[in-house]
């Protein structure tokens, strides 16, 4: 047997206890391992804008800011954050944004829709990950943040999200924020 191959699992072995003794972190490999399938994601084109205000206005009932669709549609045809689509049989079914914010390792993630037809299958993980895979990795560590609202702060908690302080829209309405510091390695691996 070669040394190499006896290293390898010794460090495999180690790896494994490590994971059993602190538990796997919410994006390491071994918790999604078989629960996503294959996706392409691309940048938004004008095209998809009247789908993607469909998909917010699906998901607007009880969980968006009043009035919330005329700054959304601003966002999108600014292109400002930096947005992603997911297509499936020729039809957007999720879209999501991005930004660098006041710092170059401090990332804000916006608007991550899925409509309502595909949620729960996944969608929303690929997109958290997609976005997560953009970034790039110049600092040993990188600040995700989230202006979530109550009904998705629960998601980016699952992954090591960490609740912040909270946000205020435009009514005066508190909403949750969360933080996710995340490793160049990690981000790597996605």
């Amino acid at each position: 047997m070669k040394i190499g191959t006896m290293l390898g699992g010794v460090f495999k072995r180690v790896r494994r206890f490590l994971r059993w003794l602190n538990g796997p972190r919410p994006l390491d490999s071994i918790v999604l391992d078989g629960k996503l399938r294959p996706a392409v994601f691309r940048r938004l084109e004008d095209r998809d804008i009247p789908r993607c205000l469909e998909i917010y206005r699906l998901n607007e009932p009880d969980r968006f800011p009043a009035g919330g669709t005329g700054e959304y549609e601003d966002c999108l045809r600014k292109g400002e954050p930096y947005f992603l689509v997911l297509e499936e049989d020729s039809q957007v079914i999720a879209v999501c944004g991005m930004c660098f914010w006041c710092r170059p390792d401090a990332c804000v993630f916006s608007y991550g829709l899925v409509d309502p037809a595909h949620q729960g299958k996944g969608v929303g993980t690929m997109m958290l990950l997609a976005r997560i895979a953009m970034i790039e990795a110049d600092h040993k560590f990188i600040q995700i943040l989230i202006f979530a609202v109550v009904d998705s702060i629960g998601f980016y908690q699952r992954f090591g999200f960490l609740y912040v302080d909270p946000w205020s829209d435009e009514t005066g309405k508190v909403h949750p924020s969360g933080r996710l510091s995340i490793t160049a390695d990690e981000i790597d691996r996605c």
